[in-house]
């Protein structure tokens, strides 16, 4: 135990984010915002960015886009004095990430490109890699698809080549939902290469996003057997409700496609 306000905020971030990993979303919301409390208590503007960056990350993962939104968009208006410095690209990074999960593809790429020009000169490659994913996604959705796939794979192979596996892991996670109707067996393998580097990681919050693009790159190759029992083996673990409430979803649309009974 420290009495150190400083240590208790770092320590409240390391526990935020791990529990984050864990798909702890509500403790990990807990514990960064008391981080952040202390931070601006402190003065500290540059770790209420990091920290600030830290939840909506959190928030994001937890699927609580309007309450990401809410956090990121007022603090990057008043932190944008800071976003030359490294906790403040992090949390621009955050930013860009929010608006294309929003579905604002094109303001989305304008962040990412300001965060990217930042990074690129500090030499923050965890941004880097990050951002290029989710300037890629957003490409993507705004049809520039060979583009965008190929920001994403450049993002994959910059944060293996580093050692950065939760960032290789998102952007594989998007590769393979980007597979889907294209090629659904190619997502299925995929996301089951994928599923295989989440749980080495210990990275349920991704596990369960996986898992769903599992089911539907499944449901259109019509391979449902291996994909419903990753679910069924899932719901055994300890999600937390929402996750329980997408995975069994995914659950049922199988089992209705195969002309099977569903536990409504």
């Amino acid at each position: 135990v420290t009495t150190d306000p400083a240590q208790e905020a770092g320590l409240l971030e390391l526990a935020g984010e791990s529990a984050t990993i864990a798909a702890r979303y509500e403790a990990g919301e807990a514990f960064l915002r008391r981080a952040i409390a202390i931070h601006r208590a402190l003065g500290d503007r540059p770790a209420v960015a990091r920290a600030t960056a830290a939840l909506g990350r959190t928030l994001l993962e937890g699927s609580h886009t309007p309450a990401a939104r809410a956090v990121l968009e007022p603090a990057a208006a008043e932190l944008a004095d800071l976003a030359d410095h490294p906790d403040g690209v992090a949390l621009f990074s955050q930013l860009a990430r929010m608006l294309f999960i929003a579905d604002d593809y094109v303001e989305a790429v304008e962040v990412a490109d300001q965060v990217l020009a930042v990074a690129e000169r500090n030499d923050l490659v965890r941004v880097i890699a990050d951002t290029l994913v989710t300037k890629g996604s957003a490409l993507d959705f705004l049809g520039r698809s060979h583009e965008g796939w190929g920001l994403v794979e450049a993002g994959r192979r910059l944060a293996e080549t580093n050692g950065l596996e939760s960032v290789a892991l998102r952007a594989r996670n998007n590769l393979c939902w980007f597979l889907g109707e294209d090629d659904p067996r190619g997502a299925m393998e995929a996301s089951q290469g994928a599923l295989e580097l989440s749980r080495r990681l210990g990275e349920r919050h991704r596990l369960c996003i996986l898992l769903q693009n599992l089911a539907s790159a499944a449901l259109h190759a019509g391979e449902w057997d291996a994909a419903l029992a990753e679910l069924e083996a899932a719901l055994e673990e300890d999600f937390e409700a929402l996750d329980r409430v997408s995975l069994l979803g995914n659950v049922h649309a199988i089992r209705a496609a195969r002309g099977e009974p569903t536990d409504a």
